[in-house]
């Protein structure tokens, strides 16, 4: 897994195996708080890779060390999936499509439902990345 930790304007980059727990140490944090954001790419069984991210906000006491633990990928059921775009109810991805999130431009090819299913505004580290037309389920 590629890693990419962000803290307030500092990135760090580093590559580990998903399975491990990691312990980061970032200094010289001159702000009472900091924003951790991390996103990483993970390599599924069809070759495809899955992107997850998570973050948090760790406030700081006066010359003491802090001790936050930060769960990644974040553990939810979508997460623990490694197929790809192939669904676990059929086993097949010829009725997969991908699920779109966000503000959508009316510009975007295709149909909602055809080629892509529509998901919510806002996108959250647990929310499915597919839809099999075939079962109507998300995944």
């Amino acid at each position: 897994m590629t890693l990419q930790i962000e803290v307030n304007e500092n990135v760090y980059d580093t590559s580990f195996v998903i399975s491990e727990k990691h312990l980061f140490s970032f200094d010289k944090i001159n702000k009472p708080y900091a924003f951790i954001k991390i996103y990483g790419l993970v390599k599924s069984k069809d070759s495809g890779q899955r992107f997850y991210w998570t973050g948090d906000r760790i406030s700081f006491t006066e010359n003491k060390n802090v001790n936050h633990e930060i769960t990644f990928p974040v553990d939810c059921d979508v997460n623990k999936y490694f197929g790809g775009d192939i669904c676990p109810k059929c086993k097949t991805k010829d009725k997969v499509i991908p699920i779109r999130s966000g503000l959508l431009s009316p510009d975007i090819p295709g149909k909602v439902g055809i080629d892509y299913e529509l998901g919510g505004c806002v996108r959250t580290p647990c929310d499915p990345g597919w839809f099999c037309k075939r079962d109507t389920l998300r995944f």
